[in-house]
């Protein structure tokens, strides 16, 4: 895990095409719904989670700011 600190859209895009180029991905999709509010789809042809590293998914920090709705 990254551990990284998401401010903005940007952030959150850069984050995830990094970690896409970090599983071997050659070819990768974003899209944006509503631009980015609910939901940011990344599709990537790389590598994956391995299973040893299924635990750490979904996992919230407790210093993870979530905005009220």
């Amino acid at each position: 895990m990254s551990g990284e600190v998401v401010i903005d859209l940007q952030t959150a895009v850069k984050e995830l095409v990094e970690n896409s180029l970090d599983a071997d991905a050659t070819n990768l999709q974003v899209h944006f719904k509503q631009y980015g509010l609910p939901a940011i789809e990344v599709i990537d042809n790389g590598g994956g989670i391995s299973e040893e590293n299924y635990d750490g998914l979904g996992a919230f920090s407790p210093s993870v700011y979530m905005p009220s709705q």
